[in-house]
């Protein structure tokens, strides 16, 4: 049903580019495990499951942050700090409480434009500069916390916006680390300012805002975009 309402909204493309990250990359995954058992080939991608054990990291899975037991672990674990990656969920107010420094969420626009899940695609159709955004999480209110920091990015039109989803999401891991870096040397997350003015929000767009993008001569997704990474 979900596909659908995405089809008959944002048409065939959308619903492709869509499929890579949510379908696609998991099949990906389970593929380049398969060439590691058989050749021997070097692991390149890992889920966050097996990273996890990798790194001997507990590791729970929810639909929905709301979730008694998925509240009652963060509780028990009583973190510092917590981070919001490539996450579509509103946290919520309890959540929110519980760490003692903060949540903090990585946002691939130049807040407070393009709010919402979709912030490379919305600055490509608004023709908004690269920009990755790290923000406090304050309240229930999607990405509307005071910025940490912002740093540019080279949003190149020759590129899909597929590319551009993995190389501005590696380098908001990047400014994360630094980010925790000064944290550990201060005693608290460095806040930069507040977002000034209402900025813009997008949710998931419209066939024409995606026909826009052809007009600029922008692709959604290129295979070998996705290939690179596996």
């Amino acid at each position: 049903m979900q596909l659908w309402r995405n089809w008959r909204r944002s048409g065939f493309l959308f619903v492709t580019y869509q499929s890579f990250n949510l379908v696609y990359y998991h099949i990906a995954i389970h593929v380049g495990d398969l060439l590691h058992i058989i050749f021997g080939r070097p692991k390149k991608v890992y889920s966050l499951r097996q990273l996890a054990k990798k790194y001997n990291v507990p590791y729970i899975k929810s639909n929905d942050v709301r979730e008694s037991r998925f509240v009652k672990a963060i509780k028990e674990a009583n973190p510092d700090l917590i981070i919001s990656f490539y996450f579509d969920h509103i946290i919520r107010q309890n959540i929110i409480e519980i760490p003692s420094m903060g949540i903090i969420n990585v946002h691939t626009a130049p807040l407070p434009m393009c709010k919402g899940p979709f912030p490379i695609l919305c600055s490509v159709i608004k023709d908004l500069k690269g920009v990755v955004s790290i923000h406090k999480v304050e309240n229930e209110t999607l990405d509307s916390g005071a910025l940490c920091t912002q740093e540019p990015y080279n949003l190149d039109y020759n590129r899909s916006i597929l590319y551009h989803d993995r190389e501005s999401m590696i380098q908001g891991a990047l400014m994360i680390l630094e980010l925790i870096s000064q944290t550990e040397k201060t005693g608290e997350i460095p806040f930069a300012k507040k977002q000034e003015g209402s900025g813009s929000y997008m949710s998931f767009p419209t066939k024409s805002e995606v026909e826009s993008l052809r007009k600029k001569g922008v692709r959604l997704f290129r295979l070998s975009d996705f290939t690179k990474a596996f």
